[in-house]
């Protein structure tokens, strides 16, 4: 429930003509959080623990977090109703 509660929130905030970044990161982040809890990619799993570290060891900065985007995504799918989805270097989808 509280996945699909993110999604509403992330998806009004990207629809505002200035969202709060900072706060649109942190909810994302929280969202990939909670998204690894219900998959059962393994702890094990090198890929995983990757972006879980990434994840862990991420701070907020001014401008666009270009170490931290590679480290974790490998791909953005855009869609035509404006939904976005990350690739993650994992294959998880977010």
């Amino acid at each position: 429930m509280e996945i699909v509660l993110l999604d509403r929130e992330i998806g009004q905030a990207l629809l505002d003509a200035e969202p709060d970044a900072d706060a649109l990161i942190t909810k994302i982040l929280h969202r990939a959080e909670l998204e690894y809890e219900f998959r059962s990619a393994g702890d094990a799993d090198p890929a995983t623990m990757q972006v879980r570290k990434a994840c862990a060891e991420y701070k907020p900065t001014d401008g666009f977090p270009h170490t931290f985007y590679k480290e974790v995504v490998s791909k953005v799918i855009l869609y035509r109703d404006t939904h976005i989805e990350f690739k993650l270097q994992n294959g998880q989808i977010v």
